[in-house]
Formats: C-alpha cells, sequence, structure tokens
C-alpha cells in the first residue's frame, strides 16, 4: 500500500500541472500567424521522434489534494530530489515513455512505462524487485500537463494539432521585446490585467523560427506556473530543445519545481505498432482510472 501511495504522489503531481483551457479560436495577429507558420513548418519535418533526457524534481509540500493520507506523504517527501531518465517516442497519436530512476534519486529506486496506443493509456511501475503498480486511463499520454512534454511539444509542434499544449484564446496580442541578454523576442499575450483571471504568455525567438523560449500560465491569482527553455543546434531541424525548467507557484510558495536536461534527439526513427503496445504480467496491482476499482492480475490471466 505505501508503494501504491508513491504512484499517487506520481500521479497528482502530474495531474495538477498545466492544463488546456478551453476557448474559441485565436483573434489573428500578423506575428502570431508568422510564428504558427513556421511552428507549422517544423512539424511537417518530424513525423516521428525518439528523445531521451534527465530530469530532476524537487518535491514540496506546497501541493494540497482532497486526500488527507496523500497530503502526509508529499510533506514526508518534501525536500528530496527525483532524480530519473526518461525516453519519449512518439509517431501520430501513439507515444511511449519509460522511466528509470539513477542512483542518486531521492525516491523509490525503480522503472515504468506509460504507453498511448491512441485509445487507451497503461502505465506500470515497478518498485522493489517484483512489486509492480499501474494505472489504465482513457486520457492521452504523454499530456499537456507534464513540463518535459510541454517543452518538447512547444518546439515540435507548436500551436497545431490536438493535442497542442498552448490554450486557445479569445484575446490575444503580440509585443516586440527583448530577453536578459538583447536578444530580440516577441512577446504574445493572452487575457487581461485582471490577476484572477486565467491567461499565458509566451516568448518566441524570430531569428530561431519562432522558438518559444518562456511560457507562463495563470490559473487565477494564486496559482501560476512558468517553463523556460533553452536550445541547442541540430543538423535535422535546426535547433532543439537543450535544457528547460519549470516552476509552479501557489501564492509565494513553490508547488513544484523541476528541471531537465536533453541527451539525444532521433528524427523519424523506424517504429512500430509493437512499440506503442503494454501487457500488465502477473502479479501486478493497477488502478483502473474508468471503472473507479484497483485490479490485480493474476498468473495465468
Amino acid at each position: 500500500m505505501k508503494k501504491l501511495t508513491v504512484l499517487a504522489v506520481v500521479y497528482v503531481l502530474s495531474t495538477l500541472l498545466p492544463r488546456i483551457l478551453s476557448a474559441d479560436e485565436p483573434v489573428s495577429d500578423p506575428l502570431y500567424e508568422a510564428a504558427r507558420q513556421a511552428w507549422s513548418a517544423r512539424s511537417q519535418q518530424v513525423r516521428s521522434f525518439r528523445v531521451t533526457w534527465t530530469q530532476r524534481q524537487v518535491l514540496s509540500d506546497g501541493l494540497e489534494t482532497p486526500d488527507r493520507e496523500l497530503n502526509a506523504a508529499i510533506a514526508e517527501g518534501a525536500g528530496k530530489v527525483l532524480h530519473d531518465r526518461f525516453v519519449l517516442s512518439m509517431v501520430g497519436k501513439k507515444a511511449r515513455l519509460t522511466k528509470e530512476s539513477l542512483p542518486d534519486s531521492g525516491g523509490p529506486i525503480g522503472k515504468g512505462a506509460s504507453v498511448f496506443n491512441g485509445s487507451i493509456t497503461k502505465t506500470l511501475g515497478q518498485f522493489a524487485g517484483e512489486n509492480r503498480q499501474g494505472t489504465l486511463t482513457r486520457q492521452p499520454f504523454p499530456s499537456q500537463h507534464l513540463p518535459d512534454y510541454l517543452a518538447i511539444f512547444l518546439h515540435l509542434r507548436g500551436t497545431d494539432g490536438p493535442a497542442t499544449p498552448i490554450p486557445a484564446c479569445k484575446s490575444l496580442r503580440a509585443e516586440e521585446t527583448a530577453d536578459a541578454s538583447g536578444r530580440r523576442m516577441c512577446k504574445f499575450v493572452c487575457g487581461g490585467v485582471d490577476p484572477n483571471a486565467r491567461g499565458f504568455e509566451l516568448w518566441a525567438d524570430p531569428e530561431n523560427r519562432w522558438a518559444i523560449t518562456q511560457f507562463y500560465l495563470r490559473h487565477g491569482a494564486e496559482d501560476r506556473s512558468q517553463l523556460t527553455v533553452s536550445y541547442a543546434a541540430n543538423d535535422v531541424i535546426g535547433t532543439v530543445p537543450d535544457r528547460w525548467t519549470f516552476v509552479r507557484y501557489r501564492g509565494t510558495q513553490k508547488a513544484a519545481e523541476i528541471s531537465g536536461v536533453f541527451e539525444k534527439w532521433e528524427f523519424n526513427p523506424s517504429l512500430n505498432d509493437a512499440d506503442f503496445e503494454l501487457e500488465f504480467p502477473p502479479g501486478t496491482r493497477y488502478f483502473d482510472v474508468t471503472t473507479g476499482e484497483v485490479k490485480n492480475v493474476e498468473s495465468g490471466s
């Protein structure tokens, strides 16, 4: 049960990160349209990809959930640093993510995989040898909730596609500005001056095919998040994300702090349907989100 709680912590941490805001199509803006065209052109170059990165996450007790036991587990782990290596493969809507804890991780040492085959997502984690736990849901994975996926998607897909992590916006304005180094940037702002309203702001580099370097999402007066991305040269598509950091705040307190380093990019690799299937092995205990039930996979089933 203790290991299941650990999985629940990871699940809640991921699902509490930025969500898509529902709205109508954004108002046309010449600079924004130029950016969208650049993002679309880049996405056409990349039909499939595989990327490897390492990620550090500092656990914080700033998160609160309706589950008291889960809140206690989060508070107990506060200050610990999870250090993991991930590999993400995608083709069309299908995706496969594998994770392996690194030796210096402050959390439970284990490994796991999440696979979305176009209709359902299965997640399987293994801790302490044969202890396997998982989840089954119809939510696509990877999803817009994960900051590492957000950094990847913003560069390779931009605002196009059904799984875009950028909210649609009724009122969007563009401003020319500069970053801390003095480099020319374009800032796109969605939302008014009301600090209690939802809105977002993204910074794009017009000299780097409109690569997005900063993304801010305001969930309300007390809830906001910030993603920052740096880039490295790439022979296939010009540049790729190199490093990223993500911070979410509740008021003045950090609710989540995550950073990542991309190690390897592969574009249009050979992937087949078998890469996007996952079977729970005997002995697995998993939570079926579609039914709300905890199930066990027995031997021979």
